[in-house]
């Protein structure tokens, strides 16, 4: 199982389909860091209290979900593509691993910066928001960019090149 190099990962899955077990452990991984995710959100289903309204919110989400699985299962081929589901799952999990990372990289900074003087505050990210006000607009922003456009094409290129790889295995 790969964790974190998904060229490795790519090459592996385009000679051979995934083991049952592997698939199942991908899946499982998967559905432990969705409900990490799920719990770090507010009630509201984001990261942070938001002035954008939620149906904004939760149609990119759709749309962007819907469009990933879509033209990832068109590029592995379609219906006479081979064992979609486990690339799609293997795939998911690095990226999102991937992306969590980098994400708490830049934002985790930006939270450190704009939150200093805020330190004793019982809830640091709205004492954050009532200061900076365009923080959370930039914050919203980058994080529509990084998690609901820069993610799902990651997916869905990702998936291309395992598809390149095993038609150039099958052409050798």
């Amino acid at each position: 199982m790969y964790f974190w190099s998904v060229e490795k990962l790519k090459r592996s899955l385009s000679k051979n389909p995934l083991s049952q077990k592997d698939t199942f452990k991908y899946l499982l991984y998967f559905f432990f860091f969705w409900a990490i995710e799920l719990v770090l959100r507010s009630p509201g289903g984001e990261y942070f209290p938001s002035t954008f309204p939620l149906f904004f919110h939760k149609s990119i989400y759709i749309v962007t979900f819907l469009v990933e699985i879509l033209m990832s299962y068109k590029i592995n081929g379609g219906k006479n593509g081979n064992d979609f589901l486990a690339r799609y799952c293997s795939i998911k999990l690095l990226t999102t691993i991937r992306m969590f990372i980098f994400s708490a990289l830049v934002f985790l900074p930006l939270y450190g910066y704009f939150g200093w003087d805020n330190l004793g505050a019982e809830d640091l990210t709205k004492s954050i928001m009532q200061e900076h006000p365009n923080f959370e607009k930039y914050s919203v922003f980058a994080s529509v960019i990084f998690f609901k456009i820069f993610q799902p094409l990651r997916i869905i290129l990702n998936i291309r090149d395992i598809k390149r790889i095993e038609d150039n295995h099958v052409k050798e």
